[in-house]
């Protein structure tokens, strides 16, 4: 059958529509709830109540649907239907609103219909105009004829379309053959790209090896020149460091005379006054450290007391009703507690303070004691005829007298140093010697003290 005609003789089967159910079909027409069947206009509106509204046709209807206009109904509340079939069964359905419009899919023959409102509390609501939409009895004829015609043209529409289906088989036959055809080529493309692109990768890797030898070729080349640019200046270099050989060696005579001089000189003072420098600056640094931390806290304790201070004049000053004495008896302990803590911690920042200080005073004396020292050494030993002994006896016994006042705050009055027999006897020797030059000795002490 061809398209055009199915579609036709399809199009020519005018189906039975429903429509609207003449209000003279209905009983009792003067009743207000049958008005409401009749047009729109606000004298057949009526008010929402909870109660059944009944409608009673005069002969059997077929009803498709039913449509109700209202207003001030919620989405949520459903209206009750009870059908009065024409075989004497009744049904009762549901329906809620949906923008203002009630609609109720039926399809019965009845005899009668009722309809229930839901109860509102909190609104008027309105029942504007209701619709039933459906055909006589006697039109139902027309509808059996339809649904035959449409069974007819439905059979005649399915053998066509199994007949086309059938078609479309061997068309897809045909169409899966000649995918399958073009996979196979395109596979066959496919190998010869992959063939093509492992040529290419072959040829770009034998590029590459190209260029990195002839990168490498060429660094060897200027590699060899460096290489014997580098062994000139080294032969240069060679020579250049001959002649100062000669030149180290004789430096290194006058450094053994240096040498040999401070060798006799490294008795004069100790060493470690370097190392008890250094000590002494990380014992500051350490003692700052925990310094800063008690005068942190002060300095916060501080901050919140001028602004718990500054907070408590605003409050008193815009309330003049405000109890004082309450105020100030429940901010004691706080007073109290941070009177403490800063107390604390004054204490413990004067500690370090003063450690800090006396470590400072201490790398001072020393150095002092190590100029002085030095200084009367060479102002002794000066245009003095005395060996090595004799001057190392006597700057021993200028350093314990210099050590005996510095550390006289450390050690007890009678305190007598230990020394090696041979060093006690020769000090002894030399300071009978020189006990003409006692009163110099003391009178240097003297303007240590002074120079202090």
């Amino acid at each position: 059958m061809p398209k055009d005609k199915a579609r036709a003789d399809i199009e020519s089967v005018q189906k039975p529509l429903p429509k609207e159910i003449p209000f003279d079909l209905v009983e009792h027409p003067g009743r207000k709830t049958t008005r409401l069947l009749a047009t729109a206009s606000l004298q057949n509106q009526l008010k929402g109540r909870h109660r059944w509204h009944d409608y009673e046709f005069k002969v059997p209807v077929f009803v498709s649907f039913i449509i109700l206009h209202c207003k001030e109904y919620s989405e949520y509340s459903d209206f009750d239907f009870a059908l009065d079939l024409f075989d004497g069964k009744k049904i009762s359905l549901k329906a809620s609103p949906k923008a203002g419009v009630v609609k109720l899919p039926v399809s019965m023959i009845c005899k009668s219909i009722s309809m229930r409102p839901p109860a509102v509390f909190f609104s008027d609501p309105t029942l504007i105009e209701l619709k039933i939409f459906g055909n006589k009895v006697d039109e139902l004829k027309n509808i059996v004829d339809f649904i035959s015609a449409f069974d007819s043209k439905k059979e005649e529409a399915l053998a066509e379309v199994d007949a086309a289906y059938s078609r479309l088989d061997d068309r897809a036959a045909a169409v899966n053959a000649l995918e399958a055809q073009r996979n196979d080529i395109r596979s066959q493309i496919q190998s010869v790209k992959s063939q093509h692109a492992r040529e290419m990768n072959k040829l770009d890797k034998a590029r590459s090896d190209n260029l990195e030898l002839t990168a490498k070729h060429q660094a060897l080349e200027a590699e060899h020149r460096q290489i014997t640019r580098q062994s000139d200046e080294m032969n240069s270099e060679i020579s250049r460091l001959s002649g100062r050989r000669d030149e180290t060696k004789r430096t290194i005579s006058e450094l053994e005379d240096q040498l040999k001089s401070l060798k006799e000189n490294v008795n004069l003072f100790p060493s470690e006054l370097s190392e008890f420098v250094k000590q002494g600056q990380q014992n500051i640094t350490v003692y700052m450290l925990f310094a800063s931390v008690p005068i942190a806290i002060i300095a916060v304790m501080f901050g919140m007391l001028i602004s718990g201070a500054a907070n408590l004049t605003t409050i008193v000053t815009g309330n003049e009703k405000i109890n004082l004495l309450a105020i100030a008896v429940s901010r004691a302990p706080f007073i109290f507690v941070s009177i403490a803590i800063i107390t604390a911690c004054f204490y413990l920042a004067r500690m370090f303070v003063l450690e800090i200080i006396r470590v400072n005073r201490q790398r001072l004396n020393l150095t002092k004691i190590s100029i002085i020292a030095k200084d009367i050494s060479f102002s002794l030993e000066n245009e003095l005829s005395m060996d090595q002994d004799e001057i190392y006896a006597k700057r021993l016994k200028l350093k314990m007298d210099m050590m005996r006042d510095h550390l006289r705050d450390y050690l007890g009055k009678d305190f007598e140093p230990n020394l090696p027999d041979i060093i006690r006897g020769g000090s002894a020797i030399l300071l009978m010697k020189d006990g003409d030059n006692r009163a110099d000795v003391e009178s240097q002490k003297s303007a240590k003290e002074g120079t202090e």
